[in-house]
């Protein structure tokens, strides 16, 4: 397709299409999402979607960029490509980064407090690094891309209920800052 600057994200089997015949299974097919490296980097696909609206918001819902397809025994059964981007100029060429033991202070002492309050267990199973988008404030369609670490887990609350979305990022951390990106709302 010629899409060089996509790679893939991740694979996944899902299920859907439960039929009102118990007796009939789900149907299932694997979902294999792409979304856009730069310069071999990718852009962080989370399940909070950026689009999530809220009272205080300045800026449209926005989908993150996705590239998904749907592959069963039969071959590619569909495809959707969410919210492509065009890409502008790079504004800071070479950053200073935070060393990874700095983000996981961040991450250790931003969860607690973002947290507070809340009896959970959690286990960290991923950490990523790439770039988060930040929506501008009061210019729709428009973001800025930065490094990031994305904190991937298993949440278990005090009443024992799990929460293991693989796809939620359970804290972003700006790699050039140390700020929280909040991933829902965009910023």
């Amino acid at each position: 397709m010629g899409l060089d600057s996509m790679q893939c994200d991740s694979a996944l089997k899902k299920y859907g299409g439960r039929s009102l015949n118990a007796n009939i299974p789900p149907r299932c097919c694997w979902v294999l999402q792409y979304t856009r490296a730069i310069a071999g980097i990718p852009i962080t696909y989370t399940s909070d979607a950026g689009n999530a609206i809220f009272e205080d918001d300045v800026c449209e819902p926005w989908k993150y960029e996705t590239l998904t397809f749907y592959v069963n025994d039969r071959g590619i059964v569909g495809m959707c490509w969410d919210s492509p981007y065009v890409l502008g100029e790079t504004l800071v060429q070479d950053a200073r980064l935070l060393a990874f033991d700095e983000a996981m202070a961040v991450f250790e002492k931003m969860y607690s407090v973002k947290n507070a309050g809340i009896q959970a267990d959690v286990k960290i199973t991923i950490i990523r690094f790439g770039y988060a988008r930040i929506t501008e404030q009061n210019r729709g369609g428009s973001a800025l891309l930065v490094p990031a670490w994305d904190f991937f887990g298993v949440v278990i609350g005090g009443n024992g209920a799990a929460s293991d979305d693989p796809e939620r990022s359970l804290l972003t951390v700006n790699a050039v800052d140390g700020s929280i990106i909040e991933r829902e709302r965009g910023y």
